[in-house]
């Protein structure tokens, strides 16, 4: 399954990390360095299986975690809205 950022989200990185400004409803997100990579990999159309291995290796995390993670994130931007599902 793919995700892609939803065109009414404009998306700023920070110092490393993102705010996120959804403009249908004029709300602000916050995003750790974490989150920004995933939204980084999100935006280059990557797999969420693919998206686990890289961060799993760059943060040094085993992998079952940081799917569980993944999913938990992916699915909070869903339901606000900020992100799109392609099955």
């Amino acid at each position: 399954m793919k995700y892609t950022i939803n065109n009414s989200v404009k998306l700023t990185i920070i110092e490393g990390e993102s705010v996120l400004l959804n403009v249908d409803d004029g709300k602000y997100y916050g995003v750790d360095e974490v989150g920004t990579e995933i939204l980084n990999l999100l935006e280059n159309n990557e797999h969420i299986s693919n998206i686990v291995n890289k961060i799993a290796r760059i943060y040094n995390v085993e992998e079952t975690k940081v799917a569980l993670d993944v999913e938990k994130f992916i699915t909070k931007l869903n339901q606000l809205k900020l992100v799109h599902v392609h099955e």
